[in-house]
């Protein structure tokens, strides 16, 4: 007979599965598992006798996963158990984001005594116009710094949006990872010296009188030049344990060297625009085709780094980084690459081990993938 202990409420149905030779108790130290929706359990001591702990969910950043391991306890997660209801959530979150629903609520709210409340709303209703979904960008985007939170639209004291981790705590203890809403529109390839909020400048134009000034934008690379975040991270990490272990050579150059000249070349390319594997590959190798020449990629530290390797084993290099999801590539017609969360903490997760492991699968004739054209 086993026993099994809901940190949190479960559905009946879901629970009426257990057979007969499972039990519920209500106390967690007569428990061989563990169910858990939102409970936190960072702070839980778990008595011996757990052997299982099962999520009623896709996440599992409220369980220490790492202490379990140690103390030989799986965990299970549920993905899709909840799908549901997610999609529905997200399609109100769309909904509520693009229409000022909330808004035109509170507005009837207040009005609603009005005698003439029908003409009011007339005039009043395009304040919650809003605008249309269709042929938009969702982003969905994973923090880099704990790697199992999300960053999620928050405002600041003075109403200020911004992203921030959904591991935040107010003691300090969560995830403090923030991303001001410019960097993130960067990110998503919208041409920020064209939006409302970005900072401006007052400028004297010559030849006029002292008090006429002129308003303009400031510039793209003047505004980002020191805000690449995934570029701090790469650098905050580059001297780690890790960086000064003997690494396999290929092509008598280090591959750990390898490795963070492509992540590094990718970051670099991201600041102008997104691109694929070829015109990744082809900064690489130096190329001097004419779209590399167009983004002044060939101005990228990078450019022709790995130049002592063919356009064949950088892009099997590159695609090894997507199989290992340091790097991950979108489809469509025209794929482009992205850093990853496990990208950005390449240094940590690119041992020698599995250098060792990458030399034997660059030396091997099987697998080989080459370009695509769709990503020139």
């Amino acid at each position: 007979m086993y026993q099994y202990h809901c940190l949190n409420p479960i559905a009946a149905k879901g629970l009426d599965l257990f057979g007969e030779d499972y039990k519920k108790t209500e106390t967690l130290y007569e428990a061989d598992a563990v169910l858990v929706r939102s409970a936190k359990m960072h702070d839980m001591e778990l008595p011996e006798g757990v052997k299982a702990i099962a999520r009623a969910g896709a996440g599992v950043n409220n369980i220490p996963v790492m202490d379990c391991a140690e103390k030989g306890i799986v965990v299970f997660n549920t993905p899709g158990a909840n799908a549901n209801g997610v999609k529905e959530l997200v399609l109100a979150g769309m909904l509520l984001a693009s229409r000022d629903i909330v808004g035109g609520i509170e507005w009837v709210a207040k009005e609603k005594d009005q005698e003439d409340i029908g003409k009011l709303a007339e005039k009043q209703k395009k304040q919650f116009a809003g605008c249309e979904i269709m042929g938009k960008k969702l982003g969905i985007m994973k923090c880099p710094d704990c790697q199992d939170g999300y960053l999620i639209v928050k405002f600041s004291e003075n109403r200020q949006y911004f992203l921030g981790c959904t591991n935040y705590q107010n003691n300090g203890k969560g995830c403090n990872k923030t991303l001001s809403a410019k960097e993130y529109y960067k990110l998503m390839g919208y041409d920020v010296t064209e939006l409302d909020w970005l900072p401006k400048k007052e400028i004297k134009e010559e030849n006029t009188k002292p008090q006429q000034k002129t308003i303009e934008y400031v510039s793209h690379n003047e505004q980002h030049k020191n805000d690449n975040w995934e570029q701090k991270i790469l650098d905050k990490n580059a001297d780690s344990e890790n960086s000064r272990k003997k690494y396999p050579e290929y092509k008598g150059h280090s591959l750990f060297e390898i490795v963070e000249t492509i992540m590094n070349a990718l970051v670099h390319i991201s600041e102008k625009k997104y691109f694929g594997v070829s015109i990744l590959s082809g900064v690489l190798r130096g190329s001097n085709a004419e779209k590399i020449k167009k983004n002044g990629l060939d101005k990228v530290k990078e450019y022709g780094a790995l130049s002592y390797l063919s356009g064949e084993e950088v892009t099997r290099l590159i695609y090894w980084l997507i199989g290992r999801h340091y790097i991950i590539k979108t489809t469509g017609q025209y794929p482009v690459l992205h850093i990853t969360s496990e990208g950005l903490k390449y240094v940590e997760l690119f041992t020698p081990r599995i250098a060792g492991n990458l030399l034997k699968w660059l030396e091997t004739e099987a697998d080989r993938r080459l370009l695509d054209e769709q990503d020139i």
